[in-house]
């Protein structure tokens, strides 16, 4: 973070990476491939960090794979409050993982879906979610 363009550099060489990765997975059966990580979390850094660093470099990552066909989910261990529209922003199908309070989330997972309103697909955290 102090030096910003160090890291935007070093986010880029890791973004080629995975476009190279994704260019190799043409023809290969996956059920969802997972993008993101925990340290795009907001239990980790703040939404405006994720704005700045993460989300320049994970929609570039994400549409490789759902233009060839692959379900797409964005894993941010459970920390989502405050980048629910940036993770629906880039572009994934899914965001999990809806970690409770309870176990370390940051926020319940009937919050997020009521958050996203059914513009994301939800995976994780609770086996019963209040409608």
């Amino acid at each position: 973070m102090d030096s910003p363009g160090w890291v935007h550099e070093f986010l880029g060489i890791l973004l080629e990476k995975k476009l190279q990765f994704a260019e190799r997975m043409k023809g290969a059966k996956f059920d969802v491939v997972e993008t993101g990580g925990g340290a795009g979390s907001s239990t980790v850094i703040s939404p405006e960090i994720h704005r700045t660093f993460c989300s320049r470099t994970t929609g570039s990552c994400t549409t490789p794979f759902t233009d060839l066909g692959f379900t797409v989910s964005y894993h941010t261990c459970g920390g989502t409050r405050g980048i629910e529209e940036l993770i629906i922003q880039n572009g994934a199908d899914a965001s999990e993982t809806l970690a409770p309070v309870s176990i370390g989330g940051n926020q319940e997972p009937w919050e997020m879906k009521e958050k996203v309103r059914g513009r994301i697909a939800l995976i994780g955290g609770s086996t019963s979610i209040p409608s």
